[in-house]
């Protein structure tokens, strides 16, 4: 059989399409521009596939962009998971968590009105950064935001977290 021009170009571009990556670095790329067009499931299972292609290994240049990225998507798809996906990463990579990576999340969170869980990912953050300006910001933000919804839970959780006077 021979292989024409057109044939081998059909190959090679079905191969990078559609094949998939083995390449963390490259599924972090396509789901970051999947996560920038809002298309957050392709995000989320992408940044899904560089993790697995990552492995247990925190280490990695791309852990933290696909682990948090992932998470980044999966604010659109399930909030209260999202924070708990986030509060879990936290716990496990303490040292490696910023306050702008809370900051980010709780920020998306309330972006999607999800209050609640903005509000619990606000207080992780402010417990784990004390002295964060970035979060103390973000705190005011959250809480009139949560205030001004008038989100039965969200009140809940910022009278029951001490949020309540606006302090």
């Amino acid at each position: 059989m021979r292989i024409t021009p057109h044939l081998l170009t059909l190959a090679l571009t079905l191969g990078a399409c559609g094949g998939g990556s083995d390449d963390p670095a490259a599924l972090a790329d396509s789901a970051v521009a999947a996560l920038n067009s809002s298309d957050y499931q392709t995000a989320y299972d992408d940044f899904g596939k560089a993790l697995e292609l990552i492995g247990g290994n925190s280490g990695h240049a791309q852990f933290k962009r696909a682990a948090v990225g992932q998470i980044q998507a999966q604010v659109h798809l399930d909030a209260e998971q999202a924070r708990k996906s986030f509060l879990e990463l936290a716990q496990k990579q303490s040292g490696v968590i910023t306050d702008r990576d809370y900051s980010d999340i709780a920020g998306r969170l309330a972006s999607a009105r999800a209050f609640e869980d903005a509000i619990y990912v606000m207080d992780a953050g402010l417990k784990a950064h004390i002295e964060s300006p970035v979060l103390a910001k973000l705190k005011e933000s959250i809480v009139k935001q949560s205030k001004e919804s008038g989100d039965p839970a969200a009140l809940a959780a910022l009278e029951g977290l001490g949020y309540a006077g606006g302090d």
